[in-house]
């Protein structure tokens, strides 16, 4: 059963309209096991590295866009989970995979190695999620010409609610085994062929993300339009 907690002070009454739906939602995925979920209006993201000390095991962004989680239906019950839904805005302000890994190794004291190769594997692909998911955009440049437009278009594209307002969903479960994460983005889809061919690894080269994950984990597979990733513990 899912337990939400509301940054009650500065959520609006017209974002509180969404929250009965996810409540539904959430219950349906976690049917077993209890979820304990902090809520938070979009317009205080900015307070997300803050809102990740706190003790639960869940944390969504309420924006102006419905959140609608029905690719997440078969998303499995685990006991030991994670859960964080932010809008593409909120993903590419903070370093998602930075605050994350300290969370999780406070939780599960990894080592060295095992925490720089989820870090670097889980930056690339919320990368890939923000960029070539929620904002459509490809990465091919060979110029600096080229690669100043394509950050410039970014910036376009942040500035325009409907790509800024859609979502990006992790999900992290954990047994003794191994660490599981799902990703899942608003975008057209994971191209069947991204994860298919390991390819070599080219110092300095762009567009390298879905290798240095191949590299890097131990699992790595596409899934419903989802991208799952599994690293040994």
């Amino acid at each position: 059963m899912a337990h939400i907690q509301l940054e009650s002070q500065n959520i609006s009454l017209a974002l509180l309209g969404q929250l009965e739906k996810v409540l539904d939602q959430l219950n349906f995925l976690h049917r077993k096991h209890d979820l304990h979920v902090f809520v938070f209006d979009h317009r205080t993201a900015d307070k997300l590295p803050d809102f990740l000390d706190m003790p639960v095991n869940g944390w969504i962004e309420i924006g102006p866009q419905p959140i609608n989680w029905t690719h997440l239906e078969n998303l499995p019950d685990h006991e030991q989970s994670l859960l964080l839904t932010v809008t593409t805005k909120t993903a590419f302000q903070h370093h998602m995979a930075v605050h994350l890994m300290k969370v999780l190794d406070g939780m599960l004291g990894l080592d060295e190695d095992t925490k720089q190769e989820i870090q670097t594997s889980l930056h690339e692909a919320i990368t890939n999620a923000i960029v070539h998911g929620n904002l459509n955009m490809e990465s091919n440049f060979s110029t600096p010409e080229a690669m100043a437009e394509f950050y410039n278009l970014i910036d376009m594209r942040l500035a325009q609610p409907f790509y800024a307002e859609r979502y990006v969903t992790l999900h992290i479960s954990w047994d003794d085994a191994y660490i599981e994460f799902m990703l899942f983005d608003e975008g057209a889809g994971i191209p069947t062929d991204a994860y298919t061919e390991k390819k070599e690894i080219a110092v300095g080269a762009h567009g390298m993300g879905a290798t240095l994950i191949q590299h890097l984990s131990d699992e790595v597979s596409v899934q419903n339009s989802s991208l799952h990733l599994r690293f040994k513990r």
